[in-house]
Formats: structure tokens, C-alpha cells, sequence
């Protein structure tokens, strides 16, 4: 349930004593941050990043606005695990432990190529990095004729340090 306050009715007997005063606020903590690219200095905001985020209080997905900003009220203190997900960027994987009042006290990246920090309002902010990418440029020998066949195979891709 969203924070803001809420009105109820009581009846009583049928329809015959009614009393809309009743008010109900709630107010859970509310878990917030940012995502940003790390590939560019200043640091831009991705927008449209899906977070799925998984523990004791249930499942809940977001997705970052234009200023990379995103929140999920309702998060009660325990583990969770945060799934991030973004076309031409890393999936990534944070594991995080919230507090009673909703602050993270403990977030491991457990992806490669995402870091994360902690924000003034005790949630995190997000630097997702770009996916690699493998560009295969074909060269042709002008003094071999050209034909067109189909052939199968495979590719192996190795890193070097040289």
C-alpha cells in the first residue's frame, strides 16, 4: 500500500450509525536512489532501467525515470536481492540488507561491472556499466571471386592481456 493517509467507514447495526471519521496514515519507509552510467564524466541517469527487487517483504519492480531516479515504499527491514536490467548494459545484481527504518546497512554488487554507494536518504545509488560489445569486420581478397554459400560453425571468443 502507498504512503499517504487513507479515509474508512464504520456501520453499525445495518446502515443506521455511520461514521466517516475514520483516518489512517501510513508511512513505511520508502527505499530511493539513482542509476547512473559510469562510462561518461559527469555521470548521466539512465532512465528506464528495470529493478526487480526480491525478500521478506515480497517482490516489487520499478523502473528508473528520465532523471534515473527511482523509489519502492514499503521495503521492511531484512535481505533483499535487487535485479537491474537495461538494453546495452550489464544485468546486474546487487544484494543489500535494510534496517528497521529502511536505510541499507550492508549492499554487495555481485555482478561484474556494477558499483553502488549509499545516498542521504539511506538508499543506493546504482553505476551500471556498459555490456561488451564484439565487432567481427570481414576482410575480402579482391582477387578471389565472390560466391554466395551457407556455412555453419562456430565462434570462439577469448580475452588476451596483449
Amino acid at each position: 500500500m502507498p504512503n499517504g493517509l487513507y479515509y474508512g467507514r464504520v456501520e453499525v447495526g445495518g446502515g443506521g450509525v455511520k461514521d466517516d471519521s475514520l483516518r489512517v496514515a501510513v508511512s513505511l519507509p520508502q527505499f530511493s536512489g539513482k542509476i547512473y552510467d559510469p562510462s561518461q564524466t559527469p555521470n548521466p541517469p539512465l532512465s528506464g532501467v528495470r529493478m526487480n527487487v526480491y525478500g521478506p517483504s515480497g517482490y516489487f519492480t520499478t523502473v528508473s525515470a528520465v532523471d534515473g531516479s527511482y523509489a519502492i515504499p514499503g521495503l521492511g527491514a531484512g535481505a533483499y536481492r535487487l535485479n537491474l536490467s537495461l538494453a546495452d548494459y550489464v544485468d546486474s545484481i546487487v544484494d543489500m540488507t535494510l534496517n528497521a527504518t529502511g536505510d541499507a546497512t550492508v549492499f554487495t554488487p555481485r555482478t561484474t561491472g556494477v558499483t553502488v554507494s549509499s545516498n542521504a536518504t539511506g538508499g543506493l545509488d546504482v553505476f551500471i556499466g556498459r555490456a561488451p560489445r564484439l565487432t567481427v569486420v570481414p576482410s575480402l581478397d579482391s582477387g578471389i571471386p565472390a560466391q554466395t554459400f551457407d556455412q555453419w560453425g562456430s565462434l570462439q571468443v577469448r580475452s588476451s592481456t596483449g
